[in-house]
């Protein structure tokens, strides 16, 4: 089985912050926000996640 990535896209980032705020998610997760609900947070962070080359 083949898997490709794609780069992310604007429109991604509404799911990405309904995945982030997610409560079950939020207790599995080694590293969370300090306020998952903070959408101004995640605004202000994916811009630097999207230039980061490392794996998130």
């Amino acid at each position: 089985m083949d898997i490709t990535l794609r780069d992310v896209h604007d429109d991604d980032l509404a799911v990405f912050f309904t995945q982030m705020k997610d409560p079950e998610g939020v207790r599995m997760a080694a590293f969370t926000a300090a306020d998952p609900s903070d959408r101004a947070w995640f605004d202000a962070h994916r811009p630097a996640a999207r230039r980061s080359t490392k794996s998130c």
